[in-house]
């Protein structure tokens, strides 16, 4: 499935606030959330569009595909995969439609400050 096939209806939005599958609830209500801040597209493969997130949590800053990040970005469509594990049958990412959760998280230290876009 190419982003292009995608309708651009369905993509996530601005604002939205996803969880990826891969969250782990007992490191906090902001591990594995991701903030949408839209969609890019690639200037070299026009056919070809991102979603810029930011991480909602504190990445390992030991690690060093993660020190220095401020923002994430992934295909599109891999916000429609269904992961197939083992482990785990389901979403990659789902949607936060809680109001409850919403506005935990919409609180947290890194969605009210730019801690990471320095």
């Amino acid at each position: 499935m190419s982003s292009t096939t995608i309708d651009t209806q369905l993509w996530p939005k601005p604002r939205e606030i996803y969880y990826h599958f891969k969250r782990q609830p007992v490191l906090g209500i902001e591990h594995g959330a991701y903030l949408i801040l839209g969609v890019a597209k690639n200037t070299e493969d026009r056919n070809q569009h991102f979603v810029v997130t930011k991480p909602l949590y504190f990445c390992d800053p030991q690690q060093n595909d993660e020190r220095d990040v401020s923002f994430l970005v992934r295909p599109v469509e891999y916000f429609y995969d269904y992961v197939d594990r083992p482990s785990f049958q389901g979403k990659r990412f789902e949607l936060i439609t809680d109001d409850s959760t919403l506005q935990t998280l919409r609180l947290s230290f890194l969605y009210t400050s730019s801690f990471l876009d320095k």
